[in-house]
């Protein structure tokens, strides 16, 4: 398993990414068109506002076997360590990958002596 920096060549995979966590969105009465565009405009608005709060803040793509199972986005401050976001492929979840990698995260932020913050949205059921 391994991380590599988010490009602008990744925006497709970073938009299925995305997608594949808006349970919310699938379950509107919409025609699939409409909950495509959604979709995309409140990726962009999550994607601008991390970018503008968070500017020094490291977004990668997940590899397992160099294939793209997702995205980690963490914020290492003096203070402490967030992890803004963690999401990976519908298709690729429930193979320990996301346990994996918040292990690491909590090695790390234990070996610095910081606190490592994240929230997580109530109705996230993976």
């Amino acid at each position: 398993m391994a991380l590599r920096p988010a490009t602008d060549a990744d925006r497709a995979l970073l938009l299925r990414v995305y997608e594949g966590t808006r349970d919310d969105v699938r379950q509107l009465p919409w025609p699939d068109e409409q909950r495509r565009e959604f979709v995309a405009m409140q990726f962009t608005a999550q994607t601008a506002d991390y970018e503008a709060r968070f500017p020094n803040a490291e977004h990668s793509i997940v590899l397992v076997d160099g294939v793209p199972h997702g995205r980690m986005w963490i914020d290492r401050r003096d203070s402490e360590i967030r992890l803004l976001d963690v999401a990976l492929l519908p298709e690729r979840r429930n193979r320990g990958t996301g346990r994996v990698l918040l292990e690491r995260l909590i090695a790390e932020a234990r070996e610095a002596g910081k606190p490592l913050r994240h929230s997580v949205y109530k109705s996230n059921v993976d």
